[in-house]
């Protein structure tokens, strides 16, 4: 309780007071509040507390069990306890490192024990080392293992937890020091969608269709399976025939390279503890990220080509609206 004192006294309050005095800045709205308690740490009186007081002022806050895999054989007994108080878990908050302990280098394992798990599941701590650990020593880099690991969780995983700024020792993160977005800001971007959506899976691609478009991820999808050998520059050719439906279209393409799209790429390691001028910062931010490409491609005549080069990633989104000039729109 002494923690959540400390939460509610440096936290808490100084937000709801800065949602007061300044709504237009800050709303409920804006954001949702997540906390994660120990049961180790609380009772089920203490948490009821917990929630009574933060709902007092976000009604909409959730509240999650941050338990390890050894935990989760006693989930029952904690879900009744808190059944009989009213106390309401949204979802569960588990460590990476908690499934990590077979020594074969697959994700079937992995993938199995958080089948069985029914709950809701938030996944934290994700590290190289996980990583390195799920995937063969000669698979792609991290970014594009992020995805694949995204790209492979059982529906009952609600999200992955990483590091909000990256630092040397520990890369994986949504931003750097500086701010900028890193690849696995992009990652997760690109995730969205296919997440949660009936989607067409190979080997070689994803493909989601919406309403107006077409969505298609090209990706190195072989990343966790450790019987794939993959060779230091490999590169695929996808060809998109015509259909009946399809004519002139416009078609979108976001790319995410290695070197080019992630923003570190562009700071040399000695001058990363010195001040760097804003306009150059600005340039970075402007330079590094997902490289957007639009044409317009005449899918009834001609079918679309398309080269995924090493360490890249490609989402492509073919418009199904036919492409029309503007002077010949009424």
């Amino acid at each position: 309780m002494q923690q959540f004192e400390t939460f509610d006294h440096l936290f808490l309050q100084p937000l709801i007071r800065m949602m007061t005095t300044q709504p237009s800045i800050l709303a409920p709205n804006d954001f949702t509040l997540s906390i994660a308690v120990r049961p180790q740490s609380f009772n089920v009186h203490e948490v009821k507390f917990i929630q009574q007081r933060v709902h007092q002022y976000l009604p909409d806050c959730q509240f999650a069990l941050h338990t390890s895999y050894s935990d989760m054989l006693i989930q029952q007994k904690w879900q009744e306890l808190f059944n009989e108080k009213s106390v309401q878990v949204d979802f569960y908050c588990i460590p990476f490192e908690a499934f990590i302990s077979c020594e074969t280098r697959s994700t079937n394992p992995f993938r199995t024990l958080l089948e069985d798990f029914d709950s809701p599941i938030v996944l934290t701590g994700l590290s190289t080392t996980t990583l390195n650990h799920l995937c063969p020593p000669t698979s792609s880099a991290f970014p594009q293992q992020f995805l694949a690991l995204l790209l492979q969780l059982p529906a009952n995983i609600l999200g992955v937890g990483i590091s909000f700024v990256a630092t040397k020792h520990q890369p994986i993160g949504y931003f750097n020091t500086y701010g900028h977005q890193l690849s696995y800001g992009y990652m997760y971007q690109i995730h969205q969608c296919f997440a949660g959506h009936l989607n067409i899976e190979t080997n070689h691609y994803i493909l989601h269709e919406t309403e107006d478009a077409y969505i298609l991820l090209l990706s190195d999808s072989n990343t966790f399976e450790p019987d794939t050998e993959q060779t230091a520059e490999q590169s695929y050719y996808f060809r998109i025939t015509s259909s009946d439906t399809l004519a002139k279209q416009l078609v979108t393409t976001y790319t995410y390279d290695a070197q080019y799209s992630n923003v570190t790429n562009g700071i040399a390691p000695d001058v990363e503890d010195y001040y760097i001028p804003l306009p150059v910062i600005q340039h970075l931010h402007q330079t590094f990220q997902l490289q957007p490409h639009i044409t317009i491609h005449d899918f009834y005549n001609k079918a679309l080509h398309i080269t995924l080069h090493h360490n890249e990633v490609k989402l492509i989104k073919i418009y199904k609206t036919k492409a029309t000039k503007r002077q010949q729109l009424l």
